[in-house]
């Protein structure tokens, strides 16, 4: 199971903002029209989750940090054990997202340096 930004393919990197969620790239080469194009896939993911039931996956240290603003993750899993580390079709989008608000408050200085009082 792996996070990528909404929208993204599901063979896309791990977005700076998820921590605990680690997946390698492997450049991958694709035949195209215009001739061939490698790119670094990213499918070989750990960790494995804690729990997992028929209905849920549970994951130990996983967190997203939030970001201005509100932002959204598509969770991707592997549907295919034998390929997952090789083939970007074994990997399948799930339904829905994650919903990441951002900060309550922000704030931000006018001065180039703010000097604090030192006791």
């Amino acid at each position: 199971v792996k996070m990528v930004e909404s929208g993204a393919a599901c063979y896309s990197e791990v977005p700076a903002a998820v921590t605990g969620i680690t997946c390698h790239g492997v450049p991958r080469t694709i035949l195209t029209e215009a001739g061939p194009l490698t790119a670094s896939v990213y499918l070989m993911c750990e960790p494995r989750p804690a729990a997992a039931t028929t209905d849920s996956l549970t994951f130990d240290g996983v967190t997203v940090t939030a970001t201005r603003g509100e932002k959204r993750f598509d969770v991707c899993y592997c549907h295919h054990r034998g390929l997952c580390g090789t083939d970007p079709a074994a990997w399948t989008r799930v339904p829905g997202a994650v919903a990441v608000q951002g900060p309550a408050f922000e704030f931000s200085v006018d001065k180039p340096r703010v000097y604090r009082y030192m006791a």
